[in-house]
């Protein structure tokens, strides 16, 4: 029983490791995350970072808006910053 509990806990350490370093590995203006609120009308969405465990939120044309109400589970959102504003650039899903 002990050794079952201490492969599981190696194995979500693991996985843990690998989602925390997925923002970091993905190179500048890249964020990961899950879709948690899409907002049509004010133009953005926003998604629970895999690396900093926070919600970001980001403005976006209404070609991603379309997009981002199709996605599920994880995305890639590409982003630039403008002053203290988020805007994404495109997502891959």
């Amino acid at each position: 029983m002990f050794k079952k509990l201490i492969c599981l806990t190696g194995l979500l350490f693991a996985l843990h490791s690998t989602t925390v370093l997925a923002c970091s590995a993905m190179g500048a203006n890249k964020h990961v995350g899950q879709v948690m609120t899409v907002d049509p009308k004010g133009g953005t969405f926003t998604i629970m970072d895999a690396q900093l465990q926070k919600p970001l939120t980001f403005s976006a044309s209404k070609k991603i808006m379309d997009q981002i109400r199709q996605a599920s589970g994880q995305i890639i959102v590409i982003f630039k910053q403008q002053k203290n504003k988020l805007i994404a650039t495109g997502i891959e899903i």
